[in-house]
Order: C-alpha cells, then structure tokens, then sequence
C-alpha cells in the first residue's frame, strides 16, 4: 500500500469525522472526552533482531503515554472516535535509540443491534511522526489502517480478530526504514474477578524488518538484506531491511481500582521470526500503571 493511499484513508476518516455533524445524524451528539494517561517499564530481549545469539542487545525502556480526544455518537448503534497521541520511550543503556511518538488516531465503532452479547465492528486510521532524539537516520512517519470485528461471549468472555497494514515512511536514504507489514490477530480476554482481567493474543506478520549484525557477520545475510547502511547505536553494526514472517504470542493481566479508571497492567509478549536464511527471536516483560479520566 502506497503512501499516498493511506494518507487519503486517513484523510477521508477525519473528513467523515468532522462532517459527521449533518442532518444525515441529526439526533447525533458529542458525547464524552478522552484523556488517558500511562506510565510503563519494560524489558526487551534482542532489541536489535540480531539473528545470532551473541549479537543480540537487550535493554530496558520507561514509556510515558497520553492520549485526548472526543467520542462522537453517530448512531444508536455507531461510535466514532478520534484522538491524539503522545509517547516518550527512553532507553536505558542505548539512549539513541530514545523516542518521541505524535500522531493522530481515529476509530469507527458499530454494533450490529442491542444488547451485549451484539457483535460488533471497528474501523481505525493512524497517521504519526516518530522522531528519535540522537539518531536521525531512524526517524519515520507512520500509517496505519485496520479492521477489527468481534462479539462477547458471555459475561466474562469477549474475542474478536483484527487485521492492520502498517507503513513506515522513513525520512533519510537509503530506504532502510521503509517498511510496510500485514498483521492477523486473534484476541481475547476473560474477566476473572470483578477487577482481574486476563487477555491473550496471537499475531501472524509479513513484511519489512530491519536487523542488526556486525560488520564481520554480515555475509550471512547479504542475498537477503537490502538498503543496508552503518548504524553507530549498536557500536561496528550495519542495519539492514529485510522481509520476515513472525508469530507473537502475548498474555496480559490487568487490575483494576477506582471504579475502573486506574488500572496496574502485567504483560509477556514473545516472538519468533522468520527471514529466508535466518531467524530471530525476542521477549517483552512489561508493566505499567494507566488512569482514564
């Protein structure tokens, strides 16, 4: 998907967004403020996708998160959505890699009649510049556009799945950091207390990664990597695109006090990966504390 074509959905989405207010939705209404806070650490294993053992970097990462918008009701059944986002990821031993995310969020949300057990659909567009602090080779934008449909089980019991095609639009030369992916998921989540919430996921991607060797090993990828350039972060590295198929698996536990508005996050998130002649693995420890107004 080129450029031009996510940039005209995302476009289109905020242009349905901001018309919505027309006699075709006479009896519609904004209806509530979205303000969403977080605060995160993590611990990541192979954040450079090295594909051998001993070249593998790990890090540690605290993540600051907000988020303000407005929900729109469209329809008994329709909600639309739209806000904008702000994160700040900060590395702990390769501070180069430190980011700042902005961007632009907007989400279509229909259920299929009343009730709660109703399946229902969404729609969402995102259009967001990452800038890192001290290596400006790595800086992009981003688009993404996605569909979701799923339905409640029972009380305790929602699934739904999920498709997104992400583009990242790299701002310098070579292309290294022009990607673009496909990504299937499966969700779920099951509520085991009244507050303690257990989710699951599995995703299937294909498309554009980049990985990181150093200069001595890189003839073990050369048929596979393109637009390969040095990447000083990692030290003698050389960071490379290639096209990769991954498998992640991830589980969540969230509790939450305050009638639902703070709520403490525990999350594993493993993937494994696979680029014609190598493969690479990763893990994700995560936990954080997140309030919604």
């Amino acid at each position: 998907m080129t450029r031009a074509f996510t940039t005209a959905t995302v476009g289109f989405l905020a242009l349905f967004l901001f018309g919505a207010a027309t006699p075709a939705f006479a009896d519609s209404e904004w209806v509530e403020y979205i303000l969403d806070v977080g605060a995160e650490y993590s611990s990541r294993s192979n954040i450079n996708n090295a594909f051998l053992g001993w070249e593998e970097a790990n890090d540690s990462i605290i993540t600051a998160s907000a988020s303000v918008g407005r929900v729109f009701q469209a329809s008994d059944f329709t909600r639309i959505s739209a806000t904008f986002d702000i994160s700040n990821e900060s590395y702990n031993d390769y501070n180069d890699l430190t980011n700042l995310y902005a961007g632009l969020s907007i989400s279509i949300r229909h259920k299929l009649g009343l009730g709660l057990m109703v399946p229902w659909i969404r729609a969402s567009a995102t259009t967001a510049k990452i800038d890192y602090c001290c290596n400006d080779i790595r800086d992009r934008t981003l688009y993404t556009i996605g569909v979701q449909a799923g339905k409640r089980i029972s009380d305790r019991l929602n699934l739904w799945i999920s498709y997104l095609h992400d583009n990242q639009d790299g701002d310098a030369e070579p292309a290294t950091f022009d990607l673009s992916g496909n990504t299937g998921a499966i969700n779920g989540d099951y509520l085991l207390t009244d507050r303690l919430l257990l989710g699951m996921r599995f995703a299937h991607r294909t498309g554009g990664v980049n990985s990181m060797c150093s200069a001595d090993n890189y003839s073990y990828v050369e048929t596979a990597a393109e637009d390969v350039q040095k990447d000083s972060v990692f030290g003698d590295y050389c960071v490379y695109r290639l096209d990769a198929t991954s498998n992640t698996f991830g589980a969540d536990l969230s509790y939450t006090f305050m009638d639902g508005h703070l709520a403490i996050n525990l999350a594993y998130e493993r993937t494994d990966a696979d680029a014609d002649m190598v493969t690479y693995k990763s893990d994700i420890f995560r936990s954080g504390v997140y309030y919604s107004f």
